[in-house]
């Protein structure tokens, strides 16, 4: 009997996934998925292509981004994206996380037109009440920053 061929193992040069304190500090945070090439929007270009929210910390960014990932590598150009996280200060009775997302994509719709690329459900958010949580130019300017 012949013998079988062996299967040759590699490592890959680049890291797949990177944990550090930042992202285990807050379980109440959110995040944004940003490409690492410019997406066009109706109204200019941004690398943001996801943003989200989560009460269950890394956790759920976790299976958030394994959700995503095809979707954002299948953006013409995109060959890898990383995940930045948005935090602001907790208030009592309050879910500052949630509205920290709201605002965001508030404040993304005003600046680009539209929602990011793989954000669904944000055809009816409206700024409401939620810009008197945040400075509505602190906002966009965080969003330009992640651009």
């Amino acid at each position: 009997m012949p013998a079988k061929r062996r299967s040759n193992v590699s490592v890959k040069r680049k890291p797949g996934f990177t944990v550090t304190r930042i992202s285990v500090g807050d379980d109440r945070l959110a995040y944004a998925m940003i490409a690492d090439k410019k997406l066009d929007y109706p109204e200019g270009r941004s690398r943001v292509a996801y943003i989200g929210t989560t009460k269950k910390g890394i956790f759920r960014m976790t299976s958030s981004i394994a959700e995503r990932a095809n979707a954002i590598l299948r953006l013409h150009g995109v060959e890898s994206f990383e995940v930045r996280i948005i935090t602001c200060h907790r208030r009592k009775h309050v879910k500052m996380w949630y509205k920290l997302e709201h605002a965001l994509l508030v404040a993304f719709r005003e600046l680009y037109g539209a929602p990011p690329r793989s954000n669904d459900q944000t055809d009816g958010k409206r700024a409401g009440t939620v810009f008197n949580y945040f400075s509505r130019a602190r906002v966009k300017r965080v969003l330009e920053d992640l651009a």
